[in-house]
């Protein structure tokens, strides 16, 4: 009555009436069968969507291990991602405030760079240290972290970051995504990150005690 649309289904039956043919119908409203619907067809797309980065990020690791399993790691979340920078970092010396960056995928890079140093103060991976939790920054990064254009040759936008910890709890680095939009599929990224943080764990825990 107040002329909104909405989905919906036309139920007609006939009948006779001293000669007369009448029609009666009966109107039901689907909207909520019609958005389940169309949320089941979004899960659907977001799941194989979930399974192709997966793959994609498992075919190029799988055979990796140590540094060349963390350079991997990056190209492949990167690619896999559609993000335009990921990085690994490791915490050498926590007093100089400093993280050794082991491998890094950027802007026009053919290649997974080779580890440098890079100051923490002020960083959002500082705070991945101090809070020892994942951060997630949506927008804005450029103006709020300006640090981060320099060591990524780009205008930050959105910025994702999980602690790696050693085995006794300590955070020894991060595994670090970082786009130059807002970070799409954040629910696939959000399944996907700790899935490998744990692997990156591993390898950067390995070559601690070799």
């Amino acid at each position: 009555k107040d002329g909104t649309h909405f989905p919906m289904e036309l139920y007609l039956s006939e009948t006779v009436q001293k000669g007369n043919r009448l029609f009666i119908g009966a109107v039901r409203d689907i909207t909520q069968r019609v958005k389940s619907d169309e949320n089941l067809r979004e899960s659907e797309v977001r799941y194989h969507t979930l399974f192709n980065q997966l793959r994609s990020i498992m075919e190029g690791t799988t055979h990796a291990t140590g540094k060349k399993f963390l350079q991997s790691l990056v190209y492949s979340l990167a690619t896999a991602l559609k993000t335009q920078c990921v990085f690994v970092g490791e915490v050498i010396d926590e007093k100089r405030g400093v993280m050794t960056i082991r491998a890094f995928w950027g802007p026009g890079r053919n290649d997974p760079v080779t580890s440098f140093e890079y100051s923490l103060k002020g960083s959002p991976c500082e705070r991945i240290l101090a809070k020892k939790e994942m951060v997630y920054l949506p927008k804005d990064v450029h103006k709020t972290h300006p640090g981060l254009n320099l060591l990524t040759g780009m205008e930050v936008e959105s910025y994702m970051g999980y602690p790696l910890f050693d085995y006794t709890g300590k955070v020894t680095g991060v595994l670090v995504v970082m786009h130059d939009k807002p970070i799409a599929d954040l629910l696939n990224i959000q399944v996907i990150m700790p899935i490998f943080v744990a692997r990156a764990e591993v390898e950067i825990g390995r070559e601690r005690t070799e």
